[in-house]
C-alpha cells in the first residue's frame, strides 16, 4: 500500500489521517520505518478501528517533511479549499471569547508543546476541547502580539484595552495608596477629601457601623484597590510593655489600658473587633513630633485601643540603648520620613526627639526631690520587730545631716510624726589609714506615717533594687525639682571618667525614666545591659543597666543639672567641656540629601566635608558642624550668593561647569533641600543608629493611643472587619445588581450583613425607591425603609420580602430580581453552569468574593467560574481572604485575575509567574524567595487593604510554642522505611520489564501516588514511635494539674494527632495506664457524639482529649484547655494553626502552650524543616499572618516532593542493585515461618 495522508476536521482544528504499510520506510531514509516517522510527530495516536494514525499535531513544515518521507497528500474537500499546502495549518488562531477577556487557540498542526512554549506561562489547557485559554492582555509581549500566532484586529484592539485598563485612576492613585494602609482619618488628611469628591462616600443610610479605618479601607476599595486582606500587617501598634510618656510620667501601655478600663465600659466595635476606650472626656497628654520641622509639642491622645495580635513583631534596638517592639507597621522617624518598622535595618538612622514635659505640673519641694534622689539610689527598706525603716548610706556625713534635716521636714509637712526616729549611725572603717578607707554612715528613718505616705503615692515599701523607679510625682514635677533629684542621683550612683559619666541600675525602668528626665534638657543618654557582681558581697553576677552620657552630652549635662557631690563635680568640672561642646558623637545623617544637588552638577567640594564624603555610599552622617556648614551653603545657592562667589572667580573649566549647573538648578529641589536640612538639623532630634533589628512571633494584645493632628504617637493602629469594609465599598459606588460569593457555610451571614447594611435596599433604591433611613436604622418620614421593613420569617429563618436571592443546592433557583443582590457559593457556580451563565446574563455591577484564596487554582472549576462572573462584572470586584496563599506567589495569579489587578499591576499572568515563580524538576511553581518582599510592597500599595486576623478577633490569647525533641525506638521506623522502599521497587521494576529501561526519577514519580500519601507511612511510623513517650508526658500533667478533691478538671490536656492507628494506640495505651476521663474525635465520630464531647470538656468533665487534626481543626470551642500537644503535625501551617486556635480563641484566659513532639532521625526533622520554610515564604509576602507556627528545627530545610524524591532515588538504586529483591525474600521466609 503507497503511503497516503489526507486531511479530516476543520481548518481551526485540522487532522491528519496517515495509511501505510506496517513495513513501509521512510523514502529517503531506507531502513528507518514510517511508524518511527509518525511517532516522532508532536501529537498522534492509532486508531485499531480506521487502521490509521490519526496526527493532531506534527511541528513546523509538515508539507516538506511527509512529501519527503514518501505520501501522497489529499487536501480533503471544501473545508479546506484555500489552503495550498499543509504548512497553511500550522500556525495556531485564536478566538476571542464574548467575555473579551479571555482568548481560545487552537495549536492545529503546530501541535501542543510548540504552542504553549508560544504562550507561555499564562497558558491553561482544555483537555475536552482540545485549545488553550489565555487572558487577553497576555496576548501582548512587549507591546506586540505574539509572534507565530494568528489573531485579529478585534482580539488585539481588547488585548490593548485590557493592558492599559486603570485599575486605579491615576488622578488619585497616591491617596488610594495612601488610605488603604491609612489607621485613621488624620493620617488620611487631604487624601480622603479627594476620594470622596472622587468616587463619593459611604452613604448615610448604611446601617452597620463603621470606625474611620474602615471608612478609608472601603473608600480604598470602591477606589479600585479591592483586595482585603485581614491577616497580614496589623497597623502601628507596640506591645504592652512598651512605655510612653503620658501626662508627663511613665506608664506601659498595658497600665494605661488596666487603669482606664477598670472603672468604665469599653467599646467593642463590631461584636469581634477591638476594645476602644474614648479619652477625648479627659486630660491624657502625650509627648509628640511634627515630622516636618521636628519640633516637639503636647498633645491630646483621643482614643486608646487593644486588640489581639497573633503574627510578627520587629523588634528595633538602637545604639542608646532604647528599644521598642512593634508591629511590622509601626512607623518610626528617619531621614526619609516616617518608616514602617518593617523597612527598617542596622544602620539606618532613625530620630530620638527632645520631648519637653506634658501633662500638669506637681509642685514638689527641692527636699522631697532629694530625699527621693538617695533612697531610690542608696536606700534600703529594711523591717523587723521594731518596725520599718528607710536606711541610706553614703561616706558624706555632711550629705547624710543634710538629709536629716530634709526628712525632719518632710514629715512635719505631712502632719508629723510623734513614733519617727530619725538618726545617723557611724561604721568605722577597718585599716582606713591603710587603704584610704573611709567611714560609713547610715540614716535610719523610722516613720509609718511616711512610709505610709510614700506607698500612698505610689512609692512601695520593700522594694529591691531591681524594681525600684522614679515615682509619678517626681516624673511630674517642675523643673527645678527634677534637676534636683537628677543632680542628687547621679551624686549618689554615678561615677565621671575621661569624657564620660556613667550611671548603673539593676532597674531598667529606672533606666527608662533616667533618660526621659535627661532629654527633657536636651540630654542624651545611652543604656546597655551588663553582667555585674552585686555590692552586697556575695560576688553573684546580676543583670544590670549601665547609663553612659558622652561627648557633647557631657557639656550638656554639666550646663543643665550637674552633680551634687563635691568630688564628682570637680571631675566633671576638670573635663575640657568646650572640647566636649562640639564633640563629634553629634552626627546628621544628611549626605543622602546634600548629594541630591550635587547630582545637578554642582560640585561636592562646595558644601565642604559633608559634599565630599558620598565615595563610598556607606557613610551618610557628618558631624553637625559639618551639617551647618553645608546648609550654610545650601542657603546661598537659594540666594544666589554662591552663584555670584563662582561668577568672580577665575574662569576654568569646572568653575564653567558650575555656572552652568547653578544657572540650571530647580528652585523647588533648593527649598525642598533647605527643608529637609532645617528637619535633619533641629536641636529637638537627636539622630543615632539602629544597632539591631530582628523579628519574633507574637500572639497576644497590642496597644496604640491615637492622636489626632499630629498623628506623630509612636502607634497608630486599628483593627478591621473586611464583611462590612467590603459592603461600605460596595455601598459607595451605588449598585443595582450585587452578587456575593463566598464558601457554603457563609451564605447565611452574608445573607444578615447585607440585610442589615442597607445594601439591599439601595439596590432596590437605585431603580427608583428611597432608602434614606436613621442612625438607628429605623426609617425616615420620606418612606424610605431599613431592615426593620423586613422581618425574619418564623419557619426557615429566611428575610421577607427582600430584594435577595440566597441559591442554596437544596432549593429551586429563584428567578433574579431586576435589582438587588445575589449570594451563591463557588461550588454551585462550579456545578451548575446555568446559574453562572444567568448571572453572567444579568451582569452585575459589584462582585464580592469572599475567602478568595480558595480560588487560588487557576485552572480549578470554581477558579475559572468566579473569574468568568468577574469578567461580567461592570463596576468593582472586591476579594476577602485572611490567608491570600499558604504557598508559592502562583496561588495570587487568579485571585489577583478576579479583582482586576493581574494585567493592570503586574503586566499579565506570564510576566507575574516568570518575575516571582519558577519552576522545579517536576514543572511545579516554586517561589523566587529573593523577590518576594518585592511582591508583598506591591500588593500592600497597589493592591490590598491588608489588617490582621488578630484585629478580627482581638480576643485570641497569647500563644507559646516548642518543639521537644525526642528519641524513639527506631525498629518499627526503619521496616516502615524499608516498607515504602520496596513498594516503590515494585513499581520501578514493572517499568523496568515494559519498558525496557529503569525509569528516571521523574519518570517514576509520575507512575506513583502524590507525595502525601507516599509520605504517610512514615508519618505514621514515626507517630506510633512517639506514643510512650507522650502518653507519658499526658499522665504527668494530669498529675500536676488535678486537685485531688476536685471533680473537674482545670486545666485538661488537648493532644493533637493526624493518624487513626496512632490515636488508638493512644487511648490503647492511657486505659492501661487506668488514665481516666480520656475521650477521642477523630473522622468517625458522630456529630450528636462530638457535641456531647466538647460539651462535656467545656465543663470540666473531660481530662484528656485526643483529637484528630483533620476533623477538630474547625468549628468548635475547646477554651477549658490552655495545654496542648502535637504527638503528630500536619504539613500546612494553616492547619496548625487552625488546631491551636480552638482553645486560643475568644473565651480563653490563660495563655495557651504547644509543645509539638518530635522523633529524631525521622521524617518530623523534615517535616518541621519544611513548616519553618513554608513560613517564611508567607511571612515574605503576607506579613503577619500566624505562619511560624514552629521552633528550633533540626532538619534540612525540603519540600515534601524533594523528601520523597530521596526515598524514590534510593529504591530505583535499591531495585537496580537487588537489594529491594532481597528484602522481599527475607519478609516471605518470616510471614511462612
Amino acid at each position: 500500500m503507497k503511503a497516503r495522508l489526507r486531511i479530516e476536521g476543520t481548518l481551526r482544528q485540522p487532522e491528519l489521517h496517515a495509511a501505510f504499510d506496517r513495513e513501509a520506510e521512510h523514502a529517503q531514509k531506507p531502513g528507518h520505518s514510517l511508524i518511527d516517522f509518525i511517532k516522532s510527530m508532536p501529537s498522534r495516536r492509532w486508531s485499531p478501528e480506521d487502521g490509521e494514525w490519526i496526527i493532531a499535531g506534527t511541528g513546523i513544515n509538515p508539507q516538506k517533511r511527509f512529501t519527503r518521507a514518501g505520501f501522497t497528500i489529499d487536501l480533503g474537500d471544501d473545508e479546506f479549499a484555500d489552503i495550498i499546502d499543509l504548512d497553511d495549518l500550522v500556525e495556531p488562531v485564536s478566538k476571542l471569547a464574548k467575555n473579551k477577556r479571555e482568548v481560545f487557540i487552537r495549536p492545529r498542526l503546530l501541535g501542543y508543546e510548540p504552542t504553549l512554549a508560544l504562550l507561555g506561562l499564562s497558558a491553561s489547557w482544555d483537555r475536552e476541547r482540545q485549545r488553550f485559554t489565555i487572558p487577553v492582555a497576555d496576548i501582548l509581549r512587549a507591546g506586540q502580539p505574539i509572534e507565530g500566532i494568528d489573531f485579529d484586529d478585534e482580539t488585539i484592539e481588547a488585548a490593548r484595552d485590557a493592558k492599559g485598563r486603570v485599575r486605579v485612576d491615576e488622578v488619585v492613585a497616591e491617596s488610594v495608596t495612601v488610605l488603604a494602609s491609612a489607621k485613621d482619618s488624620a493620617e488620611a488628611g487631604e487624601h480622603m477629601d479627594e476620594l470622596i469628591g472622587h468616587v463619593g462616600d459611604v452613604p448615610d443610610w448604611f446601617g452597620l457601623d463603621l470606625f474611620a479605618y474602615q471608612r478609608l479601607g472601603a473608600l480604598a476599595a470602591a477606589s479600585g484597590q479591592g483586595y482585603i486582606a485581614d491577616e497580614a500587617g496589623l497597623g502601628k501598634c507596640s506591645l504592652g510593655h512598651t512605655r510612653v510618656i503620658a501626662n508627663g510620667t511613665d506608664s506601659t501601655l498595658a497600665e494605661l489600658w488596666d487603669s482606664r478600663s477598670a472603672d468604665r465600659s469599653y467599646t467593642d466595635p463590631d461584636g469581634d473587633g477591638g476594645e476602644l476606650i474614648d479619652l477625648q472626656s479627659e486630660e491624657l497628654t502625650v509627648p509628640s513630633i511634627d515630622a516636618r520641622t521636628g519640633r516637639s509639642s503636647e498633645a491630646q491622645a483621643s482614643h486608646l485601643y487593644r486588640q489581639r495580635y497573633r503574627g510578627p513583631i520587629v523588634n528595633v534596638e538602637l545604639s542608646p540603648g532604647n528599644a521598642i517592639s512593634c508591629t511590622p507597621n509601626h512607623r518610626l522617624l528617619t531621614p526619609d520620613g516616617w518608616k514602617r518598622a518593617e523597612e527598617i535595618a542596622d544602620g539606618d538612622y532613625v530620630a530620638m526627639p527632645q520631648l519637653h514635659q506634658t501633662g500638669r505640673m506637681t509642685n514638689i519641694s527641692l527636699e522631697l526631690a532629694r530625699a527621693m534622689a538617695w533612697h531610690i539610689g542608696e536606700g534600703y527598706d529594711h523591717s523587723n520587730n521594731r518596725g520599718r525603716s528607710i536606711d541610706i548610706t553614703n561616706t558624706d556625713f555632711d550629705r547624710l545631716d543634710q538629709l536629716e534635716l530634709d526628712y525632719y521636714s518632710l514629715i512635719k509637712g505631712i502632719g508629723g510624726d510623734d513614733s519617727a526616729k530619725i538618726s545617723i549611725y557611724r561604721s568605722k572603717a577597718r585599716n582606713a589609714e591603710i587603704n584610704g578607707r573611709k567611714d560609713i554612715g547610715c540614716l535610719y528613718v523610722r516613720s509609718d506615717r511616711w512610709i505610709d505616705w510614700l506607698s500612698h503615692n505610689a512609692v512601695e515599701f520593700g522594694v529591691k533594687s531591681a524594681g525600684r523607679e522614679i515615682p509619678p510625682f517626681v516624673m511630674t514635677a517642675q523643673p527645678e525639682a527634677q534637676a534636683e533629684f537628677v543632680r542628687h542621683f547621679f551624686a549618689a550612683e554615678a561615677s565621671v571618667c575621661a569624657e564620660t559619666i556613667e550611671i548603673s541600675s539593676a532597674s531598667d525602668h529606672l533606666m527608662f525614666q533616667l533618660r526621659e528626665l535627661l532629654a527633657r534638657r536636651g540630654v542624651f543618654m545611652t543604656s546597655n545591659r551588663r553582667m555585674k557582681c552585686a555590692t552586697n558581697g556575695t560576688r553573684i553576677k546580676r543583670p544590670y543597666w549601665v547609663g553612659t552620657i558622652t561627648g557633647t552630652d557631657v557639656w550638656r549635662f554639666a550646663e543643665a543639672f550637674g552633680i551634687a557631690d563635691g568630688e564628682k563635680q570637680e571631675k566633671l568640672n576638670s573635663l575640657d567641656l568646650k572640647a566636649l561642646r562640639t564633640h563629634k558623637t553629634d552626627r546628621i545623617p544628611c549626605i543622602p540629601v546634600i548629594h541630591r544637588l550635587i547630582s545637578t552638577g554642582v560640585p561636592g567640594r562646595r558644601f565642604g566635608y559633608a559634599g565630599r564624603s558620598m565615595g563610598d555610599g556607606v557613610r551618610i552622617a557628618v558631624t553637625r558642624p559639618t551639617a551647618i556648614e553645608a546648609r550654610q551653603t545650601i542657603a546661598e545657592v537659594a540666594n544666589g550668593q554662591l552663584l555670584q562667589e563662582v561668577a568672580s572667580e577665575a574662569q576654568s573649566k569646572w568653575t564653567k561647569q558650575t555656572l552652568d549647573a547653578l544657572n540650571q538648578i530647580d528652585p523647588t529641589l533648593v527649598d525642598e533641600v533647605s527643608d529637609t536640612m532645617d528637619f535633619l538639623l533641629s536641636d529637638k532630634i537627636r539622630w543615632t543608629v539602629v544597632k539591631k533589628v530582628s523579628t519574633q512571633t507574637h500572639d497576644g494584645y497590642v496597644y496604640d493611643l491615637s492622636v489626632p493632628h499630629t498623628r506623630s504617637y509612636a502607634a497608630e493602629g486599628m483593627w478591621v472587619h473586611n464583611t462590612r469594609s467590603a459592603l461600605a465599598a460596595a455601598a459607595i459606588v451605588k449598585p443595582s445588581r450585587v452578587v456575593v460569593v463566598g464558601p457554603p457555610v457563609s451564605l447565611t451571614n452574608w445573607e444578615r450583613e447585607t440585610t442589615f447594611s442597607g445594601l439591599a435596599h439601595a439596590c432596590a433604591g437605585a431603580i427608583g425607591r428611597d432608602v434614606t433611613v436613621t442612625e438607628s436604622g429605623q426609617p425616615k418620614d420620606d418612606g424610605g425603609f431599613s431592615a426593620a421593613h423586613f422581618p425574619i420569617h418564623g419557619d426557615d429563618g429566611e428575610f421577607e420580602n427582600l430584594p435577595i436571592n440566597k441559591i442554596v443546592s437544596s432549593r429551586k433557583v429563584k428567578d433574579f430580581p431586576e435589582a438587588g443582590i445575589v449570594i451563591v457559593s463557588d461550588d454551585m457556580l462550579r456545578s451548575r453552569p446555568q446559574v453562572l451563565s444567568d448571572m453572567q446574563k444579568w451582569s452585575p455591577e459589584v462582585l464580592i468574593v469572599d475567602e478568595i484564596h480558595r480560588q487560588k487554582t487557576w485552572e480549578a472549576g470554581k477558579s475559572t467560574a468566579v473569574r468568568r462572573l468577574s469578567y461580567a462584572t461592570q463596576k468593582l470586584t472586591i476579594g476577602l481572604s485572611g490567608t491570600p496563599l499558604d504557598g508559592s506567589p502562583d496561588q495570587l495569579a487568579n485571585q489577583l485575575e478576579i479583582t482586576g489587578h493581574l494585567s493592570p499591576v503586574f503586566g499579565g499572568k506570564d510576566a507575574f509567574l516568570n518575575e516571582y515563580c519558577s519552576r522545579n524538576r517536576f514543572n511545579a511553581f516554586m517561589p523566587v524567595k529573593k523577590k518576594l518582599p518585592k511582591l508583598g510592597r506591591i500588593l500592600d500599595a497597589h493592591v490590598w487593604v491588608r489588617r490582621t486576623k488578630g484585629d478580627v478577633l482581638p480576643f485570641l490569647p497569647k500563644k507559646t510554642r516548642r518543639v521537644e525533641w525526642i528519641d524513639v525506638p527506631m525498629r518499627d521506623y526503619r521496616q516502615a522505611h524499608r516498607e515504602l522502599l520496596m513498594k516503590i521497587g515494585e513499581v520501578a521494576a514493572e517499568f523496568h520489564e515494559t519498558k525496557g529501561r529503569w525509569p528516571s526519577v521523574e519518570a517514576l514519580m509520575a507512575e506513583l501516588p502524590d507525595p502525601i500519601s507516599l509520605s504517610s507511612p512514615l508519618r505514621r511510623a514515626a507517630g506510633m514511635a512517639k506514643v510512650d513517650i507522650v502518653s507519658e508526658a499526658i499522665t504527668e500533667h494530669l498529675e500536676s494539674t488535678t486537685e485531688a478533691d476536685d471533680d473537674t478538671y482545670d486545666r485538661p490536656l488537648i493532644t493533637w494527632v493526624h493518624h487513626k492507628d496512632v490515636a488508638e494506640a493512644m487511648m490503647d495505651k492511657l486505659a492501661a495506664e487506668k488514665v481516666p476521663d480520656v475521650r477521642l474525635i477523630s473522622g468517625k465520630t458522630g456529630p450528636d457524639e462530638r457535641d456531647d464531647i466538647i460539651d462535656s470538656f467545656q465543663a470540666g468533665g473531660v481530662g484528656v482529649l485526643i483529637a484528630s487534626i483533620t476533623a477538630a481543626n474547625t468549628a468548635i470551642t475547646l477554651t477549658r484547655s490552655s495545654d496542648m500537644i502535637f504527638a503528630e503535625t500536619d504539613w500546612r501551617p494553616p492547619q496548625i494553626s487552625q488546631a491551636e486556635d480552638r482553645a486560643a480563641r475568644i473565651g480563653q484566659t490563660r495563655p495557651v502552650i504547644v509543645t509539638a513532639y518530635a522523633a529524631v532521625d525521622t521524617l518530623d526533622e523534615r517535616l518541621h524543616a519544611s513548616l519553618e520554610t513554608k513560613g517564611s515564604i508567607l511571612e515574605d509576602v503576607v506579613v503577619g499572618g500566624d505562619n511560624m507556627v514552629t521552633t528550633g528545627t533540626q532538619g534540612a530545610a525540603m519540600s515534601l516532593t524533594d523528601i520523597i524524591v530521596d526515598v524514590v532515588d534510593q529504591a530505583i538504586i535499591g531495585e537496580k542493585k537487588g537489594k529491594l529483591t532481597q528484602w522481599r525474600a527475607e519478609r516471605a521466609t518470616a510471614i511462612a515461618s
